[in-house]
């Protein structure tokens, strides 16, 4: 099982999804995996396609997510760059699936999976997915940049309620 032979790369995502969805805990055991290209992997990947099952596209498709696809990643940044613009959505794309790759390699060896099974802990690795695909949720819209200026205000107005205190 390697993710370099595009042959058998869906086979091994799927086989991942089915390991991870086979929990009592879960009521849809069923794997309909999907894919979509996403053309910011095509120079660096052999396969430029992102694959989750329908469970992870229904979160995608969540109203919230879809907002995010109205929200540019980059800022200002695409003055300078204008051949990199990405939408967040498009983003938080990228970001589960960095995350799901790692799981999925770790998934290859089975001293890792026997942990998991063990420690009872597939819905926490459903959850990690989830978290990392929602990670831009609630984001200012000048995303970090303007967080950063905020927490400096916080901190300095905490600072100063001590200082009055």
């Amino acid at each position: 099982m390697k993710l370099d032979d595009l042959s058998s790369k869906e086979q091994v995502f799927y086989d991942f999804f089915v390991w991870l969805f086979d929990d009592k805990r879960i009521t849809d055991k069923n794997i309909d995996l999907e894919k979509e290209i996403d053309i910011t992997l095509a120079p660096f990947y052999n396969d430029p396609n992102i694959y989750f099952p329908k469970q992870i596209e229904k979160f995608f498709e969540t109203s919230a997510m879809q907002r995010l696809g109205r929200i540019s990643q980059l800022d200002l940044s695409i003055d300078l760059y204008f051949n990199l613009y990405h939408n967040r959505l498009e983003h938080s794309k990228g970001v589960y699936y960095r995350k799901l790759e790692e799981m999925v390699y770790n998934f290859q060896n089975p001293n890792w999976k026997d942990k998991v099974e063990k420690e009872n802990l597939k819905l926490y690795l459903i959850a990690e997915l989830i978290k990392m695909a929602g990670h831009d949720i609630g984001h200012f819209p000048l995303s970090h940049a303007m967080e950063e200026q905020v927490y400096l205000v916080m901190v300095h107005m905490k600072l100063l309620e001590k200082e009055l205190c």
